[in-house]
């Protein structure tokens, strides 16, 4: 059975790379994915949150929806 973990986030912080750190130790085998509903670009530190979380090769997925439609 796999298992998968799904973090929505907008404006990441290092809380959201701290989660999925932790999560991974947790269980190895797990597969992570971090879903931005479209951080805006000029956010300095969320895009170096999000290249930390993209460098975990393999076992993180980060998906970014292109337009925020203020939707859950």
């Amino acid at each position: 059975m796999r298992v998968c973990a799904i973090i929505p986030t907008f404006i990441p912080s290092e809380l959201t790379y701290t989660l999925v750190k932790n999560l991974l130790r947790w269980n190895p085998a797990l597969s992570v994915y971090v879903v931005d509903d479209c951080t805006p670009q000029r956010n300095g530190e969320s895009a170096e949150i999000f290249a930390r979380i993209r460098s975990i090769l393999g076992r993180v997925t980060l998906l970014c929806t292109p337009v925020n439609k203020l939707k859950a």
